[in-house]
Formats: C-alpha cells, structure tokens, sequence
C-alpha cells in the first residue's frame, strides 16, 4: 500500500507532516553529511541575501532554454520546450504574474537549472505536479552532493505542494525530473542565494551555513506521523 493511499482520510496538517518528514528523510540518506538541508518556506535562512526571479518581465513564448543575464541563471528542456505564460493558464497553483512551466517538454519530463556561478541554496514556488519529481543537485565537477523530492498532488509525498528548495554548498547546476512518466510543472519565485552574503558590518565568518538534516530528529516525525495514520484506520 502507497503511504497516499493511507492518507486518504487524514486532514491536511497529517499529510503535511508525512510529507515533510518522508522528503527530509529521503534527504537525510542521500545527501552528503553536514552539508545538505531541505528547504520548504521562502523565510528559510539559507535564503538569506536571496536574488529572485519571477519571470514577470517576459513575454508568453516557448523556448528550449531561457537564459536570464543579469542573475547568470539557465533553464533548459532535455527535450521540447519550455513555456512563459500567465499564472491564470492551465490553473492557479500559488504563482501570479507569468510562471515558467514544463507543459511542452517531452520525454524524460526533465529539466535543468544552471548557474555561473555556484549557489548554495536555491527554492522556488512549485504546482500543477502529479507525480512525484526527482531532483539532484550537482557541483561544478558534475557530481551529485543532494538530491530529494519535490511532491507531486498524486505521488507517495501528497500533502505538501507549494515551496519547495535545497541547500548545499557549491550547487552548479540542478536537474528535475518526473518519476511519474508523463507530467508538467509550473514554477515561479525562483530564488537562489550564495552563503558569502553578509549583513553590512558582518564578516563572512559570521554567516552562518545552511544547517544540516539530522537523520535521528526526521525519524520521529514520520514514524509519530505514520503511527497516528495506523491508529486512525483501525477506529
């Protein structure tokens, strides 16, 4: 039995624990000790200093990659393209203005993010995704150094469909792809930051790095989660 299909009966907040707790654990066992963190919220610290793009200055169109200049970002479609289009097409899922989204990419149903220079964080607004997506983060060598899911409105993670975002140090580039087969997304509110940024005033040594998943404190939120999801279906 898929963990969505136990959380059938459950309300909103349930689901979103297990979500929560079942990303950070996938987190916790694939990326490199002490240096990865997954990010859920556009407050997170590792998005201090943040630069963000909200693709509200382009036009609708599609292309096989956008490339954004001044921030020294790229989008590109492994295959087909990608699309600028209002919020409003296809449904609203918590973007506004114009979103980039996946609707014409072919398969594998993946995309990339590169960066000019490596980030240390990045996240972005995320719908419209059924299945589950994969994501990897790599470094300037093409190693992986993080990798988790963002959850799609049908996969196994359910319940926890807005924001989604990793933090490691040295990420080049990023891939994002659908462990579901055929599907499209809709991002918006990219936003990436480097840890060199610091308040003025402050040294660089003051800043502190993106803190670390623990595996031992993910473990008892899903197993509490998942318990109450068992005493729930015996009643």
């Amino acid at each position: 039995m898929r963990l969505a299909d136990g959380m059938r009966g459950v309300g909103g907040a349930g689901r979103r624990a297990c979500a929560a707790a079942a990303a950070v654990l996938l987190l916790a066992a694939s990326a490199e000790p002490g240096r990865s963190a997954a990010i859920f919220s556009p407050t997170d610290a590792a998005l201090r200093g943040a630069s963000t793009i909200d693709f509200d200055s382009l036009e609708a169109g599609r292309k096989r990659r956008y490339v954004f200049e001044d921030e020294g970002v790229v989008f590109r479609a492994k295959k087909g393209r990608l699309a600028i289009s209002p919020a409003t097409f296809g449904g609203v899922y918590g973007g506004s203005g114009m979103e980039l989204s996946t609707l014409f990419v072919g398969p594998p149903y993946r995309f990339n993010i590169r960066f000019r220079r490596p980030v240390d964080a990045f996240a972005m607004s995320w719908g419209a995704a059924n299945p589950d997506w994969i994501v990897k983060a790599r470094d300037a060598t093409g190693k992986v150094i993080a990798k988790t899911i963002f959850a799609g409105a049908d996969g196994p993670h359910a319940g926890l469909v807005s924001y989604y975002g990793l933090a490691a140090e040295g990420i080049a580039s990023v891939s994002l792809r659908s462990l579901g087969g055929q599907d499209w997304v809709k991002i918006d509110d990219f936003s990436f930051a480097r840890r060199q940024y610091a308040p003025e005033g402050a040294t660089e040594s003051a800043v502190s790095a993106p803190s670390a998943v623990p595996l031992p404190g993910a473990l008892p939120l899903l197993i509490g989660a998942l318990g109450g999801l068992a005493l729930r279906r015996r009643r």
